[in-house]
């Protein structure tokens, strides 16, 4: 692993971290929600594509440290992720479903050997009652593909002065984009964790209004898949879209992890 470089005179030196709440594995981040925290902190103008290199670290502080176009992110004075500025085409969107079809998508949604079973998106699990609970099943007639419905807790909203209408924050948008692209595969079969992903957010997303999220796998070689992930309003509006790099664990976690 990398350590910690001198930053020059030009840098910009943020600092975040990342709260217990919101984790993937049970004793690292998310991935989404780390990759949206760091994109948010990194101060680069959006799109980006962020790099994970190591587990992001939870109730730690992190230090990133940002350059025209790049930022390094480290914990413990070690290099654990980067944010990249990007080209602002993620490519051609996924079709999305109806609510009806996500529905029942979702039906078939089993987390027998889920490996993160406490996972702050697709968890169920959790005794906190703070996890968003996804169940992402396959999409018939669309192979590698996956889709749940999803709404928005009001509490989980930046309030906009609109009682039950508030504006979703980044972080809980790129984290409902992740998930679903871990479940393009079995992740009981062939576990895997986020190693990059650049998010698109092109429209409001309200809190209690119902959602479909969609994901469907690109391509995949060796142990890394290329993921597609899509988030549609319930009248089919596209209000954001991601692509992810997902890696196989040569050793799967212990259950529970």
């Amino acid at each position: 692993m990398t350590g910690r470089a001198r930053p020059t005179d030009t840098a910009a030196v943020r600092h975040t971290s990342i709260p217990a709440a919101f984790n993937g594995p049970r004793a690292s981040a998310h991935g989404g929600y780390a990759c949206a925290t760091f994109a948010r902190t990194s101060g680069l103008r959006p799109p980006v594509a962020v790099t994970l290199i190591a587990p992001p670290p939870l109730e730690t502080p992190i230090e990133l440290v940002s350059q025209e176009r790049r930022c390094s992110v480290y914990a413990h004075g070690e290099l654990i992720a980067t944010v990249t500025a990007v080209s602002p085409s993620l490519g051609a969107d996924i079709a999305g479903v109806d609510l009806a079809t996500a529905a029942a998508a979702a039906r078939k949604f089993t987390d027998l050997g889920h490996p993160f079973p406490t996972c702050f998106v697709c968890g169920h699990q959790r005794t906190d009652g703070a996890g968003l609970a996804l169940t992402p099943g396959p999409v018939p007639d669309r192979p590698d593909t996956v889709a749940c419905p999803w709404t928005p807790r009001a509490a989980s909203a930046d309030g906009d002065g609109v009682p039950g209408e508030g504006i979703v924050p980044e972080e809980l948008i790129w984290s409902v984009l992740d998930c679903p692209g871990g479940w393009v595969r079995d992740p009981a079969v062939a576990p895997a964790v986020l190693t990059r992903m650049s998010t698109e957010i092109t429209g409001v997303v309200l809190a209690e209004r119902p959602h479909v999220v969609v994901g469907t796998l690109l391509r995949a070689h060796g142990r890394s898949r290329t993921v597609a992930t899509a988030l549609y309003t319930e009248t089919m509006t596209l209000v954001a879209k991601a692509t992810a790099t997902w890696t196989e664990l040569a050793i799967p976690p212990a259950a529970g992890d």
